[in-house]
């Protein structure tokens, strides 16, 4: 009896582990999109976006935020419903470049602060297999993190290149 209320003990020390695991990642990954629409914000409010054109991409960026929101609000949602974790990772043709592109243009807001460049060195096709979803939070935090550590006027290169059925990603910081 002693053993198994050990091993129940240890397992909901594991769970309650995970569960904090879980959440802390989440509210890590909300600080990026939240940032990104708070940025793209206030540039419409300050005047920065003055032609229709980029009044038209800002507001394509806040909406496209807004919905990377709503989906890690509902991983939490999901998350609290789920006694393990244990989700499927969908694998599904994604479009990288895509991903990259939308991740340096959340993050450009806050690289424009610190006169940082960020740059996509890579030329490969970026039709690939994954989950578009989990790729987008890793490359955002990611990004984030070199945005947030880079000094000012700093330079930041992504590239990234296929080994056999694999992605391997680079992403460096230079002080110029």
């Amino acid at each position: 009896m002693v053993e198994g209320l050990q091993t129940s003990y240890r397992k909901q020390v594991d769970l309650e582990d995970e569960r904090r695991f879980v959440i802390g990642a989440v509210a890590h990954d909300l600080r990026t999109p939240l940032f990104a629409l708070r940025g793209y914000l206030e540039g419409l409010e300050q005047g920065i976006a003055q032609s229709p054109e980029k009044i038209a991409k800002y507001l394509a960026v806040c909406k496209e935020k807004s919905a990377q929101l709503d989906r890690l609000v509902e991983v939490l949602f999901t998350f609290t419903k789920m006694e393990y974790l244990e989700t499927e990772i969908s694998s599904n043709k994604v479009d990288l470049k895509l991903i990259l592109r939308n991740s340096i243009d959340s993050l450009s807001p806050l690289a424009r602060q610190k006169n940082i460049t960020i740059s996509n060195q890579s030329t490969e096709d970026g039709i690939i297999s994954g989950d578009a979803h989990l790729l987008e939070r890793a490359m955002n935090n990611l990004l984030d993190n070199a945005v947030r550590l880079t000094p000012s006027g700093g330079e930041i290169t992504i590239q990234w290149y296929r080994e056999g059925n694999r992605v391997k990603f680079e992403i460096r910081d230079f002080i110029s």
